[in-house]
Order: C-alpha cells, then sequence, then structure tokens
C-alpha cells in the first residue's frame, strides 16, 4: 500500500464507498496506524442497496472506534439542477464535500481507493479519446492533497487481501452492467488483452510509470518553453515559434481552448503566410514573421472627440490640445504629432480602418494611397492591423494615428492655429 511517504502523524480523510477497494484501503490504513477519518456518500441511487452500503461502512467504522461522516443527497436531482449526466454529478457531489472537509476540518491528506486496474481502464479511455500523452499516464499517485495508496495493487491482489483478512464490502450491481464505457473496457477490452499478452497487468504497470516519469521531463520542458517563447499583454500573447516546439504550441492552444486537431490543421496548413487567422469563440490566432499571436476579439468601436482634451478608450489614451504655433518642436515620436488647425472642425472621429478607406500621404503631393497598402508597406502584422486607427473630420483621414500624416493636415507657416496630438497605450 504506497502510503509509506505519508507522516503517521497525518491527519487522512478516506473515500469510502462500501466496495471491496475502498473497504481494502480502509482496512490496510487502519492496520497500518493512521489518523484516519472516513467519509461515506449516499447518492440514493440504488434504493436498500445504497443504505446498504452506507450501513456497512458505518457499522465497520464503529466496531472500529474510527470517525465516521456521512453525506445523503438525492444524485439525480443535483444532476438536473446542474445539467450533468449522473456520474458526473456524483464525482461533483464527492470532491465537492472532500474538499470543503478538507478546508474545515484541517484533513492534510484525502485518500482515494483508485487502484492499478483504474489505472489500465483510464490509459485506454483516454486513448479512445485522443487525449495525448497527458492523459495516457493515467491518474496520479498524488495530486495536491489527494492521495492513492493502491494505485500499485491490482484488483486481483485486492481481492486476495480481502479474502485472507475477511474485509468485508458489497458490489456496486451497477458495475456488473455494461451501461458505462469503463465498464465495457473493464468486462470485455482488458480480459481479452490479458488473454492475448502474458503478464499483461505487470507491462500496463511498467507502461504508466515510464509515462509518468516521461510526462514529468516532457512537462518542465513545457514549462521552460512558455516562460522563454511566450510572451503575455492583457488579453493577448506574442508567441515566439519553430517546428521543433509544435508539441508545445498546440498544448498551450488547447488549454487556452482552441481543439488539439482544429489547431494541428491551421498551423500545417498550406497557406503559412503571416496574416492567415483562425478564429475560435472570442479568441483568434494569426501567424506572425516570428511566430503566432494569440488574443481576445476586442469590440473597436467610434470614439467621437468633441473638443480639445484626453480621452480614454479601450486600451488607449488619445490627447489632443492647441499650440503656440512658435513653439513646435518637431521630434520622431511616431505617436505624437502636430496638425494644422485648419482641418480641426471639431467633433473628430478616432475609428478603426474600414474597406476602402484612403489618404493623401505626407510628401505624396496629394497623391491617394489606400490605408490597407500603407499597411502592408509598413509590414504590419494582422493583430497589429486590427489595432490601427484613423483620425478624421468629416471630410477625409487626417492622421493614420502612430503611422502617417495626411498630407492635408500637415502645419504651415500660414497657420494661425496648430494642435498637438498624441496617441498611447493606457
Amino acid at each position: 500500500m504506497k502510503a509509506w511517504h505519508i507522516s503517521r502523524q497525518a491527519n487522512l480523510l478516506l473515500g469510502v464507498s462500501g466496495g471491496i477497494d475502498s473497504m481494502v484501503m480502509l482496512h490496510g490504513l487502519h492496520q497500518l496506524k493512521y489518523s484516519i477519518t472516513v467519509a461515506h456518500v449516499n447518492f440514493k441511487l440504488r434504493g436498500s442497496e445504497s443504505d446498504g452500503d452506507t450501513n456497512l461502512v458505518k457499522n465497520w467504522c464503529l466496531e472500529h472506534q474510527i470517525p465516521f461522516l456521512l453525506k445523503e443527497i438525492d444524485t439525480k436531482k443535483f444532476a438536473e439542477e446542474e445539467n450533468l449526466n449522473t456520474q458526473l454529478a456524483a464525482r461533483k457531489i464527492r470532491y465537492d464535500w472532500w474538499n470543503q472537509l478538507h478546508h474545515q476540518e484541517k484533513f492534510d491528506y484525502i485518500a482515494t481507493a483508485h487502484n492499478l486496474d483504474d489505472q489500465v481502464e483510464t490509459f485506454f479511455i483516454n486513448v479512445l479519446r485522443g487525449t495525448g500523452m497527458k492523459g495516457l499516464q493515467g491518474i496520479p499517485p498524488q495530486r495536491d492533497y489527494f492521495i492513492r495508496p493502491l494505485l500499485d495493487i491490482s484488483r486481483k491482489e485486492i481481492e486476495a487481501y480481502a479474502a485472507e483478512f475477511q474485509v468485508p464490502f458489497r458490489t456496486d450491481s451497477s458495475n456488473l452492467a455494461d451501461d458505462y464505457h469503463r465498464n465495457r473496457i473493464r468486462h470485455h477490452l482488458i480480459p481479452l488483452l490479458q488473454e492475448m499478452t502474458p503478464g499483461f497487468d505487470a507491462r500496463m504497470k511498467h507502461n504508466l510509470l515510464r509515462l509518468q516519469k516521461e510526462w514529468t521531463t516532457w512537462e518542465n520542458a513545457y514549462h521552460d518553453w512558455i516562460d522563454s517563447a511566450v510572451k503575455s499583454n492583457v488579453d493577448s500573447y506574442a508567441i515566439e515559434f519553430n517546428s521543433n516546439h509544435e508539441g508545445f504550441l498546440l498544448r498551450w492552444l488547447e488549454e487556452k481552448g482552441i481543439p488539439w486537431n482544429l489547431a494541428a490543421d491551421f498551423i500545417s496548413s498550406e497557406s503559412g503566410n503571416s496574416g492567415h487567422v483562425l478564429q475560435m469563440d472570442d479568441h483568434h490566432l494569426s501567424r506572425t514573421r516570428t511566430g503566432y499571436f494569440f488574443e481576445k476579439i476586442k469590440t473597436i468601436e467610434k470614439l467621437i472627440i468633441a473638443q480639445p482634451g484626453v480621452y480614454f478608450h479601450n486600451d488607449l489614451v488619445f490627447s489632443i490640445h492647441p499650440v503656440d504655433s512658435q513653439k513646435i518642436k518637431m521630434d520622431s515620436d511616431p505617436l505624437e504629432e502636430f496638425i494644422s488647425g485648419s482641418v480641426v472642425k471639431f467633433p473628430l472621429l478616432l475609428r478603426p480602418v474600414e474597406p476602402g478607406d484612403a489618404f493623401q500621404p505626407l510628401g505624396m503631393q496629394g497623391r491617394q494611397k489606400k490605408i490597407q497598402d500603407l499597411l502592408v508597406d509598413r509590414k504590419l502584422e494582422m493583430h497589429e492591423k486590427s489595432n490601427v486607427r484613423l483620425l478624421t473630420n468629416d471630410q477625409h483621414i487626417l492622421w493614420v494615428a502612430g503611422i502617417q500624416l495626411d498630407e492635408r493636415a500637415k502645419v504651415t507657416e500660414d497657420d494661425e492655429v496648430v494642435y498637438i496630438v498624441t496617441y498611447k497605450n493606457k
């Protein structure tokens, strides 16, 4: 029983259903003189059978002077209220209660009776689900304050222990039917594999141990990759990428809500030019020259500039103020510009780029240029293009904010009024 690394002084809460696995765990930890309290849930799913389970666990605890905690709940009603199937509802009930007891009663660990057969069943369930390496490693021996003392012990060994020490237990009749996916794997697939493969249990135990160790190494490398390659900024992430790290990127995107297959198709698609976009719910992923950019889709509204002042809008700060034309000092800051007062007719508008937008770039002697062509020339990434704002009056564009002034807005010697405009992120 894998509990030797847990101090005998630790306060353990045991989840005990009354089945053979949990009763053997209870018996074994009691024999090893651990400080234990039993938590039992009567899910009210099997009528008198459920009550019989409760009585068995309760009476055994009374006989051996072990603290016993009971939770009774109408699981079908709970499942309807939470819009869950019965299995998920029962799991939520168990774990919510255990977590509550852990925090309220100061239990050091919560022990569950998962065993080697559960591990193998979970492995094949996850193979069929396509969960990847994380799912194939099975159930961890410890997760936070949850421990699984029987995880290396097969059900045959558990049955032999129960027979030798006359451990009482009850059999859940629902485990005998093929109504659940796990039961079909348990009753049909695994017996067939055991018949086909001598030493199947030992081989699977080795495979699971190997997967857990290899996963730990991979997981550490994955988090190192995140630290070095993923740069976050509020609701966006710039991701440096090379093909050697494709597995890391796919895992990261899956955790952000993009299905693995969808992300894999996007990354491997032939249209590898920057600007290609994958949208999923309220996020989108776009290619960049150095990798990818993942961001939450923002609804960008037009901002009316009614008068001189400072304006806060979404994630930017815009300001416009009149200045003495004699005190103009040109600098190289692209986020600051001087505009002729002759074109400033309030209200002005600060808005996103729209299809067909064109202006007269400063220095092109009045020739027109499409805004989209300007952004391409400036080699802006897709996410950068979507964040571009245009300052306009009621006739034309004055400034592609932070990028290019319109010829008609340039300051001349004849200007009596000049405005300074700035455009910066908060």
